[in-house]
Order: C-alpha cells, then structure tokens, then sequence
C-alpha cells in the first residue's frame, strides 16, 4: 500500500508530533514499508527525523507550493495560484462532469512532485489538527485545500484523520460549497471532538463517513512516569499569540505571563519556556517569550529552550516538569500524555474540550478572561494536588492511547 500523508506544517512542533505518532502507527504495519509526506517546508527536516521509523520515508512539497525564486515573482504566481488554480480546483470539486481539461490545466499548476505522489498512491491521510475551518483563512483559498481538491480530483481514498471541523462561514456561497464538497468526498472523517458532528452534518457528509478518534498525539509514548512531586523545581510554558488580534490584546498577554512569571519564581520554581515554533520561521514565538521574561521581576530564573528538538525529546523536556502552563494546544496534550499537571490556556473550545476529557476543565481559563490575578490563583491550586493530578492524566493518557490505536488500524484496513 502506498500512503500519502498530505497538509503537513513541517515548522510548528504540535504539527510535527502529529506526523511523529502517525509514523509510529505506520511502523507498527508490517504491510507498510514506504510513506511520502507532502510538507510545507521540505527543507525543515533531516534524515535523523526519521531514523527510528521502521519505513522508507519520502518527502515532497505541497502542491501549492510550485514556486521557489526571488520574493515578486514568489508574490506573482502566488497571485496566480489563488486567482486562477484555486477556482479551478473549486470550479472542479463543485461541477460533478467538469471534463478533463480541467484536471490538464490544474496539473500544470501543481507542483509535479506532488502530482507524482498523489497519482501513485493508494491512500492520502490528511494529517490530523484544525484543518477546516476559516479561523485563519477567512474565505478558505488555503493551500490545504487545494492539495486535498488535487488528490480528489484523481480519485484517490483520502482519510481526514483526527480533525477539529469548524467554524466554517463563508461570505463565497462558491467557497462553502467547495469546503462541503471536499468533506463529502472523503472516504472517511475522524473527528477528534464532539463539537465537529454538527459542522459535518451541516455540511451534507454522509454520518457512515464519520468516526470518532483522539487527538492523534494522545497516541504519543508517554515512558516512565515519574510523581510531579518528585521531580525538579521546574515549571514549563508555552505561549501563543495567533489568536490575538491588536496590541492592546497583546501587551494584557504578555502583562499576564509576565506576571505569573514573577509568582511562579517567587515560589522558588526556575521556569523553562518551550517555543512550539521552529527558530526563525513563521509564528516563531521566541519574540513573544523574550518580551516576557524582560518584563518579569526575576528574569535570572527564568530561561528559554533555543535549540529545536525532535518530539521525542521535546516530550521528555515536558516530562520532566513538575507544573506546565500551556497556551499553544499541542503543548497541553503534551503535558497531559506525559502526566504532567498543567495549567491550560484555552484559545478555541478544542482546548476546552480535551481538559474535559481528562476531567481537568476546572484547569483551564479561557483566553478572553487572562489576567495576572486569575492564573496565579489557579497555579496555586493546581500546585496543591500535583501528583494525584498526574495520576489523573496518565489514567486517562493510556485509555486514550489505546483506543486512538486501535481507530488508527480500523482506518487502514478499512
């Protein structure tokens, strides 16, 4: 069987234990010896990424992504990607008989590396996150659209796998009808979130095509698990700014982080931050962690992570905290699969939702209500009961693991 695993952000570190843990489920397929993934940013990886994956491991770029150069030409046929292939692409998902030249046309555009995949493959994966949804691409014209339309438009079985659905409003009566279309024709849909049924039913899929699964890192190796009581004085954090939408949302942020900064090493804690971002690429937040620590009272207990470290080690820096603040989402499940209490900050119901499932909603602020006094508060109380927290969260984690497992096989022998 040859997989395509398609929509892949190769710079944001969640996104990239997403592909870690389906790697690790592919290897435990003894029919499966070759995976190629379509990633933003082929360059952002190296062999050593893959070493310890028992597969043949390809990488190619998106399909949007055909064009390399200086930036006004990157500009121009980007331009033309969103002016010319992206219409086509949702002019051929929306007419059932759009004819061949279509495709013809569309296939000029398309980065033929990709092309080349898709038509050899067997199954495209599209890889597991808030994927659909308009959150950040208002109209939905977004690369991960396009790369999904190209694989259907060539007939391949595409799984969505361990996706958040919505929210999807779209000004474009053309755009919703084409986001619909793309998750009608999917083979299958495995929603990660009971809020996603509502979208998909809203969006004429077929309720046999939906399945519920976890967040695909919950399948993530948690190891030993060692009582947070025990471990080093360590409080860890994340942040995450993307949802905030003026200075004036984010100079209350960074007052509020920075704040808790100066109680949590008031309390004798050293504080570790780990950016979720690959160094100096989009969305990097090391300028947002840095602003922090300048405003903080006690910057001398305070450090930063620099180095980007594969998942594994990422995980085990999360491991090895006895408290973590987490913002970013994937850092939370991070915390929570390690058995690590943690103080989540909930930017989208996603977050609000996971917490819930591991019964620790009474640890988590909604990003709106953030301020200094409300998050040292609930650190003082997550503190109080650490290790039966942990124990809490390991319970659930090897719950989750299994039967995440166990969908992830039913998904490729279905």
């Amino acid at each position: 069987m040859n997989i395509l695993i398609i929509n892949q952000f190769a710079d944001n570190k969640g996104d990239r234990a997403v592909l870690a843990v389906i790697l690790e489920q592919l290897t435990e397929n003894a029919a499966i010896k070759q995976v190629t993934i379509a990633t933003s940013r082929v360059a952002a990886w190296s062999a050593s990424d893959f070493e310890h994956f028992d597969l043949d491991v390809r990488l190619v770029p998106w399909g949007w992504n055909r064009y390399e150069g200086n930036q006004l030409l990157q500009h121009v046929k980007q331009r033309l990607m969103r002016s010319i292939a992206y219409p086509l692409a949702r002019y051929s998902l929306n007419k059932t008989n759009s004819g061949s030249l279509v495709s013809k046309i569309l296939s000029c555009f398309c980065n033929s590396s990709y092309l080349k995949a898709v038509k050899a493959s067997d199954l495209v994966i599209s890889t597991g996150g808030h994927h659909f949804t308009n959150w950040f691409s208002r109209e939905g014209v977004s690369p991960l659209f396009f790369d999904l339309a190209i694989a259907e438009i060539f007939g391949k079985r595409i799984v969505l796998w361990s996706q958040t659905i919505g929210e999807l409003q779209f000004s474009n009566p053309a755009n919703a009808r084409f986001i619909n279309r793309l998750m009608q024709k999917a083979d299958s849909i495995y929603i990660r979130d009971e809020g996603s049924v509502a979208e998909l039913e809203q969006a004429g899929v077929e309720m046999s095509r939906i399945h519920e699964t976890e967040e695909t890192v919950f399948g993530a190796d948690a190891g030993s698990w060692t009582p947070p009581s025990q471990r080093q004085p360590v409080v860890g954090i994340s942040v995450y700014t993307g949802s905030l939408r003026d200075a004036e949302a984010h100079e209350t942020y960074t007052a509020a982080m920075s704040g808790l900064l100066d109680h949590v090493t008031a309390r004798g804690y050293r504080v570790l931050f780990l950016p979720m971002q690959l160094k100096g690429q989009k969305g990097d937040d090391r300028g947002v962690i840095q602003r922090i620590i300048a405003m903080s009272r006690q910057a001398g207990q305070v450090e930063m992570l620099e180095a980007d470290i594969p998942t594994r080690d990422h995980l085990q820096q999360v491991r090895g905290c006895r408290l973590f603040i987490g913002h970013k989402t994937h850092s939370i499940i991070f915390s929570l699969v390690t058995g690590t209490p943690v103080l989540a900050i909930s930017y989208h119901q996603k977050t609000n939702d996971f917490m819930a499932q591991y019964q620790l909603s009474d640890h988590c602020v909604n990003e709106p209500e953030l301020s200094a006094d409300l998050l040292c508060s609930l650190f003082d109380r997550i503190e109080s009961n650490l290790d039966e927290t942990g124990k809490t969260e390991m319970h659930h984690a090897e719950i989750q693991r299994a039967r995440m497992a166990e969908d992830f096989r039913s998904m490729l022998s279905g």
